[in-house]
């Protein structure tokens, strides 16, 4: 799969947040827990990381646990993103927590932005 641009979208958000007032700081989960070696630790997950969540983005190092379903609900890059590669899941490396990882090529912060706004909204 090809690098996936997602900057108009997070332009446009980022904008509205900014507007809003939205915190920028990157925020870290609040939990701490044991990681067996060769897992991601957990300074390496951020908020959003939900527990029931089915993919994780991975973006510089940095990791978010959410839900397929939300993203493709409010994204529809993310929609055809998934249904593109379905067919190609089981040829994936990297899975954490049995879930597929999505690398992203953004700025850690503003995928932060964009997924606090979502689940936010929720």
């Amino acid at each position: 799969m090809g690098r996936l641009d997602l900057s108009s979208i997070w332009e446009y958000l980022v904008a509205v947040l900014y507007v809003t007032g939205f915190p920028t700081q990157i925020m870290p989960t609040a939990e701490a827990e044991e990681t067996p070696a060769g897992q991601k630790t957990d300074s390496d997950r951020l908020d959003p990381w939900i527990e029931d969540g089915n993919i994780v983005l991975a973006v510089q190092g940095k990791y978010f646990r959410v839900h397929r379903s939300i993203l493709s609900s409010y994204s529809a890059v993310f929609k055809d993103m998934f249904d593109s590669s379905q067919s190609s899941e089981g040829d994936r490396s990297e899975f954490i927590e049995q879930c597929p990882v999505i690398q992203l090529h953004d700025a850690v912060t503003d995928v932060q932005m964009v997924l606090k706004a979502m689940y936010d909204r929720r």
